[in-house]
């Protein structure tokens, strides 16, 4: 079963692995803390990292978040700035990642049912 937009985010930045820092403070996006999470219950970790009162609630953070700055963009240009090369990641795989996972091209525009 293919999964959305957001859910591969999630499962490509390592939430649902055991020990995985984004599974460890229930931030699905592995976002850095911002204030406007604090609607979600957001605290600031010791690694600059938000800390999700719940999955739930880092959840609808990836959410608003996607549909709030990357509707109308390619996976492609989404994920170059989503978790751009500058910051260590591996932009070629992580693509090719969320392409396999959500059977979707990279050239597919988001929209808030892609994103789910």
């Amino acid at each position: 079963m293919a999964l959305t937009f957001l859910q591969a985010v999630a499962r490509m930045e390592g939430f649902g692995v055991s020990g995985a820092l984004p599974t460890r403070l229930d931030n699905e996006g592995d976002l850095r803390y911002a204030n406007w999470e604090t609607k979600y219950g957001a605290t600031l970790d010791e690694k600059g990292f938000a800390r999700f009162p719940s999955p739930e609630q880092g959840e609808a953070a990836l959410r608003e978040l996607l549909n709030r700055a990357y509707v109308g963009m390619s996976f492609l240009d989404a994920l170059n700035k989503y978790a751009p090369p500058s910051d260590g990641n591996n932009v070629s795989a992580y693509v090719a990642g969320v392409e396999k996972l959500t059977g979707l091209p990279r050239t597919t525009i988001l929209t808030p049912e892609i994103i789910g």
